[in-house]
């Protein structure tokens, strides 16, 4: 997520909004226009947010989502249209129909999952792609996948260049053609237009077969690039967007430049902890790292000085909320409703215990929300003394808190960021950050080992998937095989480390862990 630096007003023009019969879509700049959000509030009665949120269940092929958006349009139309004999219930229903029709085709410019991409690592198949691969594109750039939609059952056709090139796509998929328009496959067959297929040289082809084969599985996929172009079976493609989208960009551009903190702090109370970021680490952490990355300080929880959710502390800090701490969730508005407390005794005292149980509590400790009546190990014992519980409570390192606070709200907060405590000893070792590691080859990555999962690979080799974080950036490696017994013996979680990492070339992105240099461990 980059950071605007300006934003200018531009002079003034006429602007114009249209509505078109029918199917309410129509060609702006070449690109589909899809009107279903203004039909939705002018006939049904819809709030922008409503009318986004159909717009995604469209976008998406969010089954369940369209179900429940159909029974809002239908009810409201009956009220707002249906009820003053402006239109019939049959031709609401009708409608419906031409807009579950444009669900089944309007952001389906979709290829078959056997269709290959050349990644940084080698070629890749359609179907196996992930979010953060990163595939050949035009101009012989590498392009990052930001999203990747399986777009269901479609009907494709298999397309023939003179070259013996063959694609198999949807009729409305776009092509890079020889006039650097990108253009659906129908088009480009009625016009005669030439695609284009060499990455170096721009050479171009014509469509001399077209073939139907009925249904296939399909999927679209969106990449970070200035015309979404990428190449797949040797021929530039693009994957689809609307312009309907502009609009709401703008409006939080404008938001998040001039209003900063209260724009990130609405967009974190809207994200669950559980919710993942392209698929791998937590949005919520990430949103909540860049804020801390651009100086916005985000303070941890307090259970008297938290809201339920997130909210604002002396105009530029966030306070974390306590219905985003794991384990608390609804727990949180019974322990609003009765603050402050003076100790952790009052605390007990005057909350409800049946719903404020021990395991909310635990969870509340862990968070270090209990932090300004003592240490963590002080405030659990005394939490076990005054339940009178007969077991002795667990005692935990400094490490193993942090392990459990990250645990219960994802990241660090009771201290510094670890770029922060550590920044003379990283500038004196010439170590890289993780937010630089990107421009560099073997080199030595500081950060905490956050997690070590275990994988195999598509040839069944056994491997690590590392992830390493400095508390405002995160990053994932590879250990593979061979190097796994070394890494076993130097690293474990929780470590605090400087780690020799490799790549495979200048243009890949993944590392992984280079076993012939030594790790530093600078805390364990």
């Amino acid at each position: 997520m980059a950071k605007p630096i300006s934003i200018e007003i531009m002079e003034e023009e006429d602007v114009y909004d249209l509505s078109v019969e029918e199917h309410y879509n129509y060609f702006a700049n070449n690109i589909v226009v899809h009107n279903c959000m203004q039909l939705s509030k002018t006939l049904a009665g819809f709030t922008d947010a409503e009318a986004n949120r159909l717009r995604k269940s469209i976008g998406k092929k969010l089954a369940g989502l369209m179900a429940e958006m159909k029974s809002k349009f239908i009810e409201g139309a009956k009220r707002t249209r249906v009820a003053t004999g402006e239109i019939s219930e049959k031709e609401v229903e009708t409608i419906w129909g031409l807009i579950e029709v444009f669900a089944g085709y309007g952001f389906c410019k979709c290829l078959t999952l056997d269709t290959t991409v050349e990644i940084s690592e080698g070629t890749k198949l359609f179907g196996d792609l992930i979010v953060g691969d990163k595939i050949k594109a035009p101009k012989n750039l590498w392009v990052t996948i930001s999203d990747v939609i399986d777009s269901g059952e479609q009907q494709v056709f298999d397309v023939t260049l003179n070259s013996g090139k063959k694609i198999s796509c949807t009729m409305n998929h776009k092509f890079l053609c020889a006039n650097g328009k990108v253009l659906t496959l129908a088009k480009i067959i009625r016009d005669g237009l030439r695609v284009v297929c060499d990455n170096k040289t721009g050479d171009t082809e014509v469509i001399t077969r077209l073939k139907c084969l009925g249904t296939r599985k399909t999927r679209n996929i969106t990449v970070e690039s200035e015309d979404h172009c990428f190449f797949a079976n040797g021929i530039a493609t693009s994957n689809s967007h609307a312009i309907a989208y502009s609009a709401l960009s703008c409006a939080e551009l404008w938001l998040k430049y001039n209003y900063f903190v209260p724009y990130m702090t609405a967009l974190v109370n809207n994200t669950p902890l559980a919710k993942k970021k392209f698929g791998s680490g937590s949005l919520l952490v990430s949103y909540l790292n860049y804020c801390r990355r651009w100086g916005t300080a985000v303070l941890p929880p307090s259970i008297n000085h938290s809201g339920i959710g997130f909210t604002i502390e002396n105009q530029n800090q966030i306070r974390f909320g306590l219905d985003h701490v794991k384990g608390v969730a609804n727990s949180a508005q019974l322990v609003i409703a009765v603050q402050p407390f003076s100790s952790l005794e009052d605390f007990l005292n005057r909350t409800e215990k049946r719903k404020v149980n021990k395991k909310v509590v635990e969870a509340l400790i862990a968070s270090g929300a209990f932090d300004e009546f003592g240490t963590r190990n002080d405030i659990l014992q005394q939490f076990y003394s005054l339940r009178k519980e007969k077991e002795l409570p667990p005692t935990y390192s400094e490490n193993e808190w942090i392990n459990l606070e990250m645990e219960m709200i994802g990241l660090c907060l009771s201290k510094p960021p670890l770029l922060t405590q550590y920044a003379d000893l990283i500038k004196q070792n010439r170590w890289c950050p993780i937010g630089e590691a990107g421009n560099r080859g073997r080199t030595f990555v500081f950060g905490r080992i956050n997690s070590i999962t275990e994988r195999h690979s598509k040839a069944g080799n056994f491997m690590y998937l590392v992830e390493l974080s400095d508390d405002i950036d995160t990053m994932s490696f590879f250990v593979f095989s061979r190097s796994i017994p070394r890494f076993n013996r130097e690293i474990k979680k929780g470590y605090v480390v400087a780690i020799p990492l490799n790549k495979f070339d200048d243009d890949s992105a993944t590392r992984f862990y280079n076993a012939e240099k030594d790790t530093v461990v600078v805390k364990r």
